[in-house]
C-alpha cells in the first residue's frame, strides 16, 4: 500500500525544512512541527499493522525530522511526546488492519502532504 507519505520527509529535506540558525521558528511552524510528528507517530503503526510489523519508515523519519530541525530539549521533548501519544491513540482505535484503518491512513497521507507543503512555505 502507498499513502503517498513516505515521500513526506523527502520534500522536507528538499525544500530544506531546518530553520536558518539563529532563526526563531514561529508559532505556526511549531504547532506544525508537532503536528507532523503526530502524524509521524500515527503513521508508524498503521503501515506496522497493514503492511509490515517490521517496517520503521515513520520512526526513521520522525528521528531525521529531529536531525534537520535540530529542535532545542524542550522542543524535541514535544515532537517525542506528540509521536508517541499518536501512536498509542492509533493503537487504541486501530488494534488491527481494517478498511476504516486504511482509509484513515489515506486521509492522513492527504493531510500530512498539505502540512508539509505548509511547513516548507514557510521556510521559503
Amino acid at each position: 500500500m502507498n499513502w503517498g507519505l513516505r515521500s513526506i520527509a523527502g520534500m522536507l529535506v528538499a525544500a530544506g525544512l531546518a530553520a536558518p540558525a539563529g532563526a526563531q521558528v514561529l508559532t505556526p511552524f511549531e504547532r506544525d512541527l508537532l503536528s507532523l510528528s503526530g502524524h509521524f507517530g500515527t503513521m508508524h503503526h498503521l503501515t506496522q499493522i497493514c503492511e509490515n510489523d517490521n517496517v520503521q519508515i515513520w520512526r526513521d523519519n520522525m528521528l531525521e525530522l529531529m536531525r534537520l530541525e535540530n529542535p532545542s530539549r524542550e522542543q524535541r521533548n514535544r515532537m517525542s511526546q506528540r509521536f508517541n501519544d499518536a501512536y498509542n491513540e492509533v493503537v487504541e482505535r486501530f488494534p488491527s488492519c481494517t478498511p476504516d484503518a486504511r482509509a484513515y491512513a489515506g486521509r492522513l497521507a492527504r493531510d500530512g502532504a498539505d502540512l508539509a507543503n505548509r511547513m516548507a512555505q514557510v521556510l521559503r
